[in-house]
C-alpha cells in the first residue's frame, strides 16, 4: 500500500510541473523549483474553486512531526524547547487582518509568521510574531512575488501566551526574539545525535499560510474559536534506509477551549478535523512564497489511513 507523509515535493507532479517548467524562477540566486521539506500528504490534493490547493495533514503525521521537533531540535545543551504550540484567538486576529485586507483590497493577504525565543514563561520557550504581507501571483508561473502592504512595512505583531498579540516592530524581534532563537537553538540534520547551531540565512526564520487558507480552517471547524500553531519538523531526504536535513516547520489546527479538530482518518478534502500546513518557508523564499499541493511519503508508522 502507498504510504503518505510528512516532506517534499516531486517535481514530477503534473500541474506544478507544468507551471513550474514555464520559467525557472529565482529569488537571491535561489533556484525555486529545487525540491524543499514540507509536511503533508502525498498524491492528493484538495483544490478548491480558486484554482489553490488547501493542504491537510491528520493527527498521526503532525504527532509524528512534533516528535521529530523534539529529537531534531533542542537548546544549546541538548535542553528541550517549550511553547509549542503558539495560541491565537481568533477573533482579534480576524479584526486585525480583515481590517488590513478591507483597506487594501487588491492584495492577496499573506500571514508570515517569524520564529523566536523567550525565557518566559521558562527557559527556552517557542514564540512568533506574524507579519502581514502582499502576495502577488506571476502570472503563469506559479509563485507569488511578496510585497509590503502600505502601512505595514515593519510591523510585527507578537503573539501572547494568552492568545493575544501586542503591535511591535520587525527590528525589534529580530534584534532581540529572533537572535535568541538563532544564537540557542542547535539542530541534528543527519541523526538525533549530532547537534549544530543553526545557520542564519540557510535554516528557517519565518512560515508563510495564505490568509484564505486559515479562514478556510476555521470555516470547516464548526466551534472553533482559536489558532494552535504546532512548531514540527520534516526531513529534505527520506528514503527506507534514511532521513536527513531537517528543518522547522509549521502546521496550524483550529481548536476552542476544551479540544483541537485533529483526528486521525483518511485524506479529505476538507479541512475538517484536520491540520493546514505546506506554508512557504523562508529561507529560502524570503520575498518569494510558493505553495506546494503535497510532499514526500509519510514513514508507514506515521501515515494518514488509506480512503
Amino acid at each position: 500500500m502507498k504510504t503518505r507523509r510528512l516532506g517534499i515535493l516531486s517535481l514530477a507532479t503534473g500541474m506544478n510541473l507544468l507551471l513550474l517548467l514555464a520559467a525557472t524562477p529565482r529569488a537571491n540566486g535561489q533556484d525555486l523549483t529545487v525540491p524543499l521539506k514540507y509536511i503533508g500528504r502525498e498524491g492528493k490534493s484538495a483544490f478548491d474553486k480558486d484554482g489553490l490547493s488547501h493542504p491537510s495533514v491528520c493527527r498521526i503525521e503532525v504527532d509524528c512531526a512534533k516528535q521529530d521537533l523534539a529529537a531534531h531540535f533542542k537548546a544549546s545543551g541538548a535542553q528541550a524547547l517549550a511553547g509549542s504550540p503558539s495560541v491565537l484567538t481568533w477573533s482579534g486576529f480576524l479584526q486585525k487582518v480583515n481590517g488590513v485586507a478591507q483597506q487594501h483590497p487588491e492584495a492577496t493577504v499573506g500571514v508570515k509568521f517569524h520564529y523566536g525565543l523567550v525565557d518566559q514563561p521558562v527557559a527556552n520557550t517557542l514564540v512568533l510574531a506574524f507579519e502581514l504581507v502582499d502576495l502577488q501571483r506571476r502570472p503563469n508561473a506559479g509563485y507569488y512575488d511578496e510585497v509590503d502592504i502600505p502601512g505595514e512595512t515593519g510591523n510585527a505583531y507578537v503573539i501572547q501566551s494568552n492568545g493575544t498579540f501586542t503591535n511591535g516592530t520587525l527590528e525589534d524581534w529580530k534584534e532581540n526574539q529572533r537572535s535568541s532563537y538563532f544564537n540557542t537553538v542547535q539542530v541534528a540534520r543527519l541523526d538525533a545525535v549530532t547537534f549544530e547551531p543553526l545557520a542564519e540565512g540557510s535554516d528557517r526564520e519565518a512560515y508563510t499560510f495564505l490568509w484564505s487558507d486559515l479562514q478556510r480552517l476555521i470555516a470547516d471547524n464548526e466551534g472553533a474559536d482559536r489558532l494552535h500553531i504546532h512548531s514540527v519538523a520534516s526531513p529534505t531526504v527520506r528514503t527506507d534506509a534514511f532521513e536527513h536535513d531537517w528543518g522547522h516547520d509549521l502546521v496550524v489546527v483550529a481548536a476552542n477551549a476544551s479540544k483541537e479538530f485533529l483526528a486521525t482518518g483518511p485524506y479529505i478534502a476538507s479541512l475538517r478535523d484536520r491540520a493546514l500546513d505546506l506554508g512557504s518557508p523562508c529561507p529560502p523564499r524570503c520575498r518569494i512564497a510558493l505553495f506546494r499541493p503535497y510532499g514526500l511519503a509519510a514513514r508507514t508508522n506515521c501515515a494518514c489511513p488509506a480512503p
